[in-house]
């Protein structure tokens, strides 16, 4: 709690705003969605978390079978997309 001597009272503080790792945001998860072999976005992973910039939970796609990293995988093309 805070003195607010304006008023006389006590405030509570503010809450910081939570850290949230680059691999938390839901740009990320967008960009590293489907399996980089077949580009299906069927798969299992484990959540154990992340450390640093890059996602390193294991990822198995179960369209082909690839297994990796989830850094590794790469965005969901849409219909009608060209590289």
């Amino acid at each position: 709690m805070t003195y607010n001597n304006q008023n006389g009272i006590w405030l509570p503080k503010p809450k910081p705003e939570p850290y949230r790792a680059p691999t938390q945001t839901a740009e990320y998860h967008v960009a590293h969605a489907a399996c980089p072999q077949c580009v299906g976005t069927r798969h299992e992973r484990t959540c154990m978390g992340c450390i640093g910039d890059e996602d390193r939970n294991s990822s198995k796609c179960l369209d082909c079978g690839w297994i990796g990293i989830v850094h590794d995988c790469v965005p969901v093309k849409t219909v009608g997309e060209t590289e």
